[in-house]
Parts: C-alpha cells; sequence; structure tokens
C-alpha cells in the first residue's frame, strides 16, 4: 500500500543523505590531507571545534547506514530500529557541526532548517501524503 511505499522513500532518502554527509567528510578530509591515522589524534577530537563533532556524527551514522537493509533487518530483528534510532544523534550533533563552522556566511539558516528537519524526522510528520494509486497501476 501506500504507506510501505512512502517508508520505503524515507529510507531510501535517509541512505542518499548518508551517503552524502560521507562523501562530504571524505572529501574534505582529502582536500586538507587528513589521513586514517589522523583519526586518533587528539587535536582533531577537539570537541571545541567543527571537524571533532564532524567526525562524531559521522562514526555514529555508519552503524544505522550500514544495517539499512532488508537482510540485516531481518538478521539484526529487535535490535534493529534502536540502531536506526542513532541516526537521529546525527542530526543534533550535525547541527552544532554547522553551529561551530562560523565560517559559513548562512548559519543561522543552516541551523534553523537543520533543526527543523530534526523535529520533523524525530516526531515522523508527513508533509507530503502519497497518493494511493489505482490497483491497475500498480
Amino acid at each position: 500500500g501506500w504507506i510501505s511505499s512512502f517508508w520505503m522513500g524515507v529510507a531510501i532518502l535517509g541512505i542518499i543523505a548518508g551517503t552524502f554527509i560521507l562523501i562530504h567528510g571524505l572529501t574534505n578530509f582529502t582536500a586538507n590531507k587528513i589521513g586514517i591515522s589522523d583519526l586518533f589524534s587528539l587535536q582533531l577530537w577537539n570537541f571545541k571545534t567543527f571537524i571533532a563533532w564532524g567526525l562524531l556524527g559521522a562514526f555514529i551514522l555508519l552503524p544505522p547506514l550500514l544495517t539499512s537493509n532488508n537482510f540485516l533487518q531481518n538478521r539484526l530483528g529487535k535490535w534493529w530500529k534502536p540502531i536506526q534510532q542513532f541516526s537521529y544523534l546525527v542530526f543534533i550533533f550535525g547541527g552544532i557541526h554547522i553551529y561551530l563552522n562560523k565560517s559559513d556566511p548562512v548559519i543561522l539558516v543552516e541551523l534553523v532548517t537543520w533543526a527543523i528537519l530534526w523535529i520533523l524526522a524525530y516526531k515522523k510528520v508527513i508533509l507530503w501524503p502519497m497518493k494511493k494509486t489505482s490497483e491497475h497501476c500498480q
């Protein structure tokens, strides 16, 4: 039905968003010549900087992103949903990451947009309900 189609769309959108977040991090690491060994540097994990909050969000994003498939959903059983709910923390850490990156001239717009999206995701608000299609179109 339309509800399962809607949730499939939400799942796909989450996977796409998670992938873009990881691409964002990887491109910035590459551009700044930060290697894997640098991930263990205490300087990189200084939570007074935006980099540490972005890294924390990226690491927390990995389990929900990697388990967003039917195979692992079935294998994890009752543990699948709590793992997926880690993604809500990414919104919080992402907001802090954006706020601390003061080089961005439209920081307030980004933060307000981020906060609204987080609230909508947390409350599971459906902005555009899917229209039920007729049986012969499926």
